[in-house]
């Protein structure tokens, strides 16, 4: 039996997922087929008024936003070409991003037209560096909305570590050899202090990095400060050069070590969260940085020995 929020799954009867879908032209594809979607997969859907003559619009800002974003436990930004000077739009999104961080309610970002923030955007566009990116397919991702499971801590974007990288640490130049990017500090590129791994690769597959988003971040640090993550036992690899620690290396938002440079004082995360990146993450990118700049004086002899 159906009752008027909840919905019959396995035996068990479930909340129905209440989304708000935030679109200049809800009622036209992209942003209708993901409505569609999400009704076909059984969530009630609240959405943006229709540009015209919706009579919503009279009331919209100071009584119908609030109302329906406070109903909301998933809300889902569709932005366009022009999105980022809508005042709506930016309306909208505020009223979003006011929720983040409260239990069981969820920002998302679905950019099937491949509308994506222009590096060094700010305003508008910054509001999607909060939310859970989705799959392009409106099916696909109308089931990551609906799927169980904690949304309220969303994964900081991989573009938004790699340009936190370039833009916060002077002097740093990249190298990309698919899946992987390496920043390195300096032209020399002799040692990355950071690198990305974007997908699996023939070698290097126990990250399982072909789940949709799914990226692993690597940072080399200090062996003292190694050890004070993991303690003092030397890391050691197995007969295929992985790392014989026990570790589920596809854990997402946990520090580890690296499955294969741990020895070599390399960690990695995998999709860290938003409080993750700032308290844990940030710091320790802060120390490989310092430390490829170290490397680059000492060998220009402008630094002491090693």
């Amino acid at each position: 039996m159906q009752v008027d929020d909840s919905e019959r799954q396995g035996g068990r009867t479930r909340p129905r997922r209440r989304v708000f879908v935030s679109a200049p032209d809800v009622d036209t594809p992209p942003a209708a087929d993901l409505v569609d979607a999400l009704r076909a997969a059984g969530a009630e859907v609240e959405h943006s008024p229709t540009a015209g003559d919706d009579p919503r619009f009279d009331h919209w800002y100071d009584v119908d936003l609030p109302a329906a974003v406070a109903r909301a436990d998933a809300f889902v930004i569709v932005p366009v070409t022009w999105w980022d000077s809508s005042t709506w739009m930016g309306t909208e999104a505020v009223a979003g991003i006011r929720r983040v961080g409260e239990a069981g309610f969820a920002l998302y970002a679905w950019t099937p037209a491949g509308v994506d923030p222009p590096p060094g955007a700010r305003g508008l566009w910054l509001y999607l560096e909060r939310a859970i990116a989705l799959p392009h397919d409106a099916a696909a991702a109308a089931a990551a909305i609906m799927a169980p499971g904690d949304r309220t801590h969303p994964a900081v974007g991989e573009p938004i570590v790699a340009e936190d990288i370039l833009t916060s640490f002077a002097g740093v130049e990249t190298a990309a050899s698919a899946p992987y990017t390496f920043f390195f500090y300096g032209a020399e590129r002799l040692l990355p202090f950071a690198t990305l791994a974007a997908a699996d690769s023939e070698f290097d597959r126990v990250s399982a990095l072909d789940r949709p988003g799914v990226y692993r971040l690597n940072i080399g640090v200090s062996p003292e400060t190694y050890r004070s993550l993991f303690g003092p036992e030397k890391p050691r690899l197995g007969p295929e050069g992985r790392l014989e620690s026990g570790d589920d290396f596809t854990q997402l938002d946990r520090l580890l070590p690296h499955p294969f440079y741990a020895p070599q004082s390399w960690v990695c995360i995998l999709n860290p969260g938003y409080d993750t990146y700032a308290e844990v993450v940030r710091p320790l990118l802060q120390e490989a940085y310092d430390r490829a700049v170290q490397r680059a004086r000492r060998r220009s002899g402008e630094g002491p020995p090693a």
